[in-house]
């Protein structure tokens, strides 16, 4: 790299070495992490709110504990009969 830019020298670049800053190309970069960070903070916030939501409950275990009680009901009735 010459001078940190892409060439390894300014031989044969059809160029005098000298390297200047690209200004507008360093405002755009701030601007595009801006957004990027503006759009970041918008998707936490959204995760935010839905984590705070009530989920509804999973179906699945509502009937496992249905039927763990009946289990346990036909338990306590089974011992009733023993004694």
């Amino acid at each position: 790299m010459y001078n940190g830019i892409g060439l390894a020298t300014a031989r044969g670049s059809g160029t005098s070495g000298h390297v200047q800053r690209n200004m507008s190309f360093v405002r755009a970069q701030v601007a595009r992490r801006r957004r990027d960070e503006t759009a970041a903070a918008g998707r936490q916030e959204h995760a935010r709110r839905e984590a705070l939501k009530p989920k509804a409950p999973n179906p699945a275990i509502l009937m496992h504990s249905r039927k763990r009680a009946v289990e346990v009901e036909l338990m306590d009735f089974r011992a009733h009969l023993v004694h």
